[in-house]
């Protein structure tokens, strides 16, 4: 080591020695290594816990064996003051390879022989390195369990003041507060149940009660999320209901509604042009009188926007999981604000919400059936009430009717895409017992580079994620013309399958938590296993 070099910036040494040249070598020595250096002697246990008392040292240099102290006893000292110091001996002679041993299990850091006194700066620097690593680590880890503490105190604090959003009528701000705890839950309860489906299928050591347990338990946290997403208690969702076929009641509508208006108006009144286009569409689940109600209660409000006369167009048509509803009027149109806050049950600037046949009331209908309902408006120009309704018995209304007969057993090549790597495991888990290939990618883009060098029958990827979301990938895909199938995993399912936009590349909506049944479901509703 050049004379100039220094190896700290500063040293601070308890020193326990109870030979003065010893110990006087060995201040000299380090002296010469630190830009600030200390050293703090002891020989005895007193003068050892009065220095841990008063100064904060670096490192712990300690002689085996002396007459009113030893290595063992220092050793206690530290470790009963709770102390990560690096314990260093610094000796003659240590008495045999077992003392050593169990030294050094005892928790001594190295051991430096006096006559070989050029091993002592390595072993200090190495030892500091270690011991302040493992500081960094203890003070990140003590980072992470505040910051876990403040959020269970915040997740509290939103438990708390859930009432009290709903009692004032500021939905749509819990909404949002639901969307964000439903995503987080959605895949906590996606890594539960693709663990609880790994245990039983190696042969986990519980039993079967215990999974059942389990299971249960992970299906009333399901149906909690589920109750969340929906955030109100007034008009719950409710996947039961008859079929319905919505193209007749629409029809049974509007003719009910020209009936009365030609009865009620006079030749001089302007005159509004109701006009259809309805496609052939299955039936939606339901109830006829209350979409019966619905349908009328849309045709009226768009008439009382048109007062000098217009054009309402309505047209039906079906796209892959649902039956869409467009009732489109040439009136007069909303102000920006009432159409932001239109379908919100308290929105108190506009009287019609708070009746039962106000928009605010349709939306809650079609929501109670697994629908969804959007309405876009221009001042001036008129107002497009779109409806998105569930087909109501999907499996046998799929857009490939063979599918219900199609053997699932069919070998895939299979990429799953998560940046939750417990995720992608469970699913290659689930998706390797069925005998497919699969492989797995981090993120977006690792999952397109993985495509120009293999070929795939089909992906499942997850929307939430950091660097490419899973709509964006499923754009991507579909663009290269491979004939990928996609499958978009999200905790916001039921409300995705039901948006009103479709998403261009994705072939299936999974929603989160997966299960075994679900993800084979999702695959077969794909269409991959008809492909060539």
């Amino acid at each position: 080591m050049e004379e100039n070099q220094i190896l700290f910036d500063q040293l601070r040494v308890l020193l326990i020695e109870d030979s003065d040249n010893d110990a006087l070598i060995i201040a000299k020595m380090l002296e010469r290594e630190a830009n600030k250096f200390k050293v703090v002697r002891a020989q005895t246990r007193a003068e050892m816990e009065l220095a841990l008392s008063a100064h904060v040292f670096d490192v712990i240099l300690c002689d085996h064996d002396m007459p009113e102290f030893s290595s063992r006893g220092a050793l206690e000292v530290r470790d009963e003051r709770g102390h990560d110091l690096p314990f260093i001996i610094v000796t003659g002679a240590i008495g045999g390879e077992e003392v050593a041993i169990e030294l050094m299990r005892s928790g001594v850091a190295d051991f430096v022989p006096k006559h070989k006194m050029t091993r002592l700066l390595p072993a200090i620097k190495r030892e500091i390195r270690e011991a302040r690593i493992r500081q960094a680590k203890r003070d990140a880890d003590d980072a992470l369990r505040r910051k876990n503490a403040e959020l269970e105190a915040t997740v509290e604090t939103l438990v708390r003041t859930q009432d009290e959003l709903v009692r004032s009528g500021r939905l749509k701000g819990l909404g949002r507060m639901a969307a964000g705890i439903t995503h987080e839950l959605n895949n906590a309860l996606c890594r539960i149940s693709g663990l609880v489906e790994q245990l039983e299928e190696c042969g986990g050591s519980g039993t079967t009660d215990e999974f059942g347990l389990i299971r249960e338990a992970v299906n009333d946290a399901i149906s909690t999320v589920r109750s969340l997403s929906y955030f109100s208690d007034v008009h719950p969702r409710d996947t039961k209901g008859a079929p319905v076929n919505i193209n007749e009641t629409i029809a049974e509508s509007v003719d009910l509604f020209t009936a009365q208006m030609e009865a009620a108006r006079s030749s001089r009144e302007p005159r509004v042009v109701i006009s259809t286009n309805l496609r052939e569409n299955p039936p939606v689940t339901g109830d006829d009188s209350q979409f019966r109600d619905a349908i009328t209660s849309l045709i009226l409000r768009a008439t009382e926007s048109m007062p000098g006369g217009g054009e309402l167009r309505i047209n039906s048509y079906r796209i892959t999981r649902a039956v869409v509803v467009e009732i489109e009027d040439t009136g007069i149109g909303m102000p920006e604000e009432v159409l932001r806050n239109c379908l919100e049950p308290y929105f108190s600037t506009d009287r019609e919400l708070s009746g039962g046949g106000g928009l605010a009331w349709v939306n809650a209908l079609i929501e109670r059936y697994g629908g969804v309902m959007r309405v876009e408006s221009r001042e001036g120009v008129g107002t497009k009430v779109t409806l998105r309704l569930s087909i109501h018995d999907i499996d046998t209304a799929l857009p490939y009717p063979e599918i219900e007969n199609m053997p699932d057993s069919k070998s895939l090549r299979i990429m799953v895409v998560d940046d939750e790597k417990l995720i992608t495991q469970s699913l290659a888990a689930c998706l390797e017992g069925d005998n497919h290939f699969v492989k797995t990618a981090s993120n977006g883009f690792d999952a397109l580079e993985m495509l120009r060098n293999e070929p795939f029958d089909l992906m499942i990827s997850d929307r939430a994620m950091r660097e490419l979301n899973g709509e964006e990938l499923a754009r991507k895909v579909r663009k290269r013309g491979d004939g990928i199938k996609f499958i978009l995993a999200t905790g916001s399912g039921d409300s995705l399958i039901a948006s009103c936009s479709a998403l261009e590349g994705v072939d299936v909506i999974l929603p989160k938590p997966i299960t075994r049944d679900t993800l084979r479901k999702a695959i077969r509703e794909s269409g991959v296993y008809l492909t060539a």
